[in-house]
């Protein structure tokens, strides 16, 4: 039962972080990380899952 509204939330996450996302590190320490910025396809591709992940987590939860 709670996988759905987890589901829910990393849909709405995603969705927030397409939204919001200004650049992405990788793993490197602190100082020396590379910041790259988002571009619009990552953000797309980000909305996209995000909305996927929240359309089944609601299919989920209405369904039961």
């Amino acid at each position: 039962m709670y996988d759905d509204f987890i589901m829910i939330a990393i849909g709405l996450v995603l969705i927030l972080v397409s939204f919001l996302a200004k650049g992405i590190g990788y793993g490197m320490f602190p100082g020396k990380k590379p910041i790259y910025s988002a571009t619009l396809r990552l953000r797309v591709i980000l909305f996209s899952f995000g909305l996927l992940s929240l359309t089944i987590g609601l299919v989920r939860v209405l369904c039961k």
